[in-house]
């Protein structure tokens, strides 16, 4: 962690291109391709607090990386308005997050707001790096480590389920029917 800062601090040239304005005007350049059916995953981590800091107890990686995630959320934020996807599906989220996404909240690492982009496929209570598979489960082998102590509660059940709608709503783009369960 101490290399990944010292690399941002010297080179912050792509900082600014990382702000939600800045995406969103890169998005507002970039055309969809035709013939390609979008859809949407929506992440949302739980705001930080002094209970998610007490939660991670006295394990220095568990107060250092939650101090990371504490930092990135605050970062995080936006002024982004309310998309009309979010608005459409605003039943889904609620259902799925607890809440209606705001311009605060983010899954410590991209706006929630700024995730539409298509069909909302799935809403998922999970930090940026829980979906890609970096969240404990020290079951696993070998063992997967939490790279941002977000304290969203994601496990192995909640990524295979993800993931496998995602798989699924692939083949049903192609024609194909999948056979998949759908996991809660």
């Amino acid at each position: 962690m101490r290399q990944l800062f010292t690399d941002v601090w010297s080179d912050q040239s792509l900082i600014d291109e990382l702000t939600p304005e800045l995406a969103q005007h890169f998005d507002a350049q970039t055309h969809d391709r035709a013939g390609v059916r979008y859809r949407c995953v929506v992440t949302m981590a739980k705001p930080p607090s002094m209970s998610s800091t007490l939660s991670h107890g006295l394990s220095p990686y568990a107060q250092a990386s939650h101090a990371l995630y504490v930092a990135l959320h605050r970062l995080t934020r936006s002024s982004l308005s309310v998309p009309e996807e979010a608005v459409a599906a605003r039943d889904t989220l609620v259902s799925s997050l607890g809440v209606m996404p705001g311009p605060d909240n983010n899954d410590g690492i991209v706006p929630t707001l700024s995730q539409f982009h298509g069909p909302l496929l799935r809403a998922v209570l999970a930090d940026h790096h829980d979906v890609v598979g970096n969240f404990d489960d020290m079951h696993q082998d070998p063992p997967h480590v939490d790279w941002l102590m977000s304290g969203t509660g994601f496990t192995r059940a909640h990524f295979d389920a993800l993931w496998l709608d995602v798989a699924s709503a692939c083949l049903e783009a192609q024609g194909l029917q999948t056979g998949l369960p759908r996991l809660a």
